[in-house]
């Protein structure tokens, strides 16, 4: 097998080196004759009567010489505006995201009825339904900075291992007075 692969393969190098010769045909210009009233015809070539010139275009002419511009509708003026801090921009905790609302509105009776019944913190925070297609979430909490996020999922992780700490839209007169 070895040997007959190795002959196979000298085959091909030998056949596919050897000298081809090249076949070189006249080059037969097309030409276009032009019969005057007089019995002398006189033979023009194609290149002679169109100026290919005028037609052709080089790499760099697409962009050479035009500006780019975005029409009016387009255009946005620039401004300096910074966010105020009343954006209502904050932080939430996601239990989970998932396509089944059931799930999730199981979830959100599982949160309710633990944070309620549960001694160890002052805060009782809302939970948000919240559906994105294509899934439902549930969210957790305002708080204003991440800082403040994360010292709740800290002891939110306790009964739902999987949260975490989301930017979303929240509501300022939710935010705890211990937070604040």
């Amino acid at each position: 097998m070895r040997q007959s692969t190795s002959v196979i393969f000298l085959a091909v190098l030998f056949f596919s080196c050897a000298e081809t010769k090249t076949i070189q045909q006249e080059k037969s210009e097309p030409s276009v004759v032009i019969a005057n009233n007089s019995e002398q015809t006189e033979k023009i070539t194609v290149e002679e009567t169109i100026d290919f010139d005028k037609y052709r275009t080089k790499l760099g002419d697409n962009k050479s010489g035009s500006l780019n511009t975005l029409p009016n509708a387009f255009v946005v003026e620039e401004t300096n505006t910074i966010l105020s801090e009343s954006d209502n921009s904050g932080y939430r905790i996601q239990l989970i995201s998932t396509s089944d609302r059931n799930r999730a509105q199981k979830i959100i009776g599982d949160f309710n009825d633990w944070i309620f019944s549960s001694e160890d913190i002052a805060y009782k925070a809302e939970a948000y339904l919240i559906y994105r297609q294509p899934n439902y979430r549930v969210h957790i909490g305002d708080f204003k900075t991440r800082i403040q996020a994360n010292e709740f999922v800290k002891f939110i992780k306790r009964r739902f291992n999987d949260a975490w700490i989301i930017q979303d839209q929240i509501i300022e007169d939710r935010v705890p007075e211990f937070v604040k």
